[in-house]
């Protein structure tokens, strides 16, 4: 069976870090994967998002061109 956990943490600076797995996995032999995500660009929440590109259509309403784009497919 494959688990995906997902922590968020402030790593420090001795870069030392201790996981507690879940009892739900079974003890002896694993192959665990760590994946380090360093996108500092990434918006810390939808409302950031929001904020920072704000603006940036500049060509009418916004929803009326998704809704001509739309006709156009069907």
């Amino acid at each position: 069976m494959l688990h995906t956990l997902s922590y968020e943490l402030d790593l420090p600076q001795n870069r030392n870090i201790q996981i507690k797995l879940p009892d739900s996995i079974k003890t002896g032999k694993h192959h665990i994967v760590l994946v380090i995500d360093e996108n500092e660009d990434q918006p810390d929440n939808f409302q950031q998002l929001l904020n920072t590109t704000k603006g940036l259509w500049q060509q009418g309403d916004g929803l009326a061109y998704q809704y001509a784009l739309r006709n156009d497919w069907e």
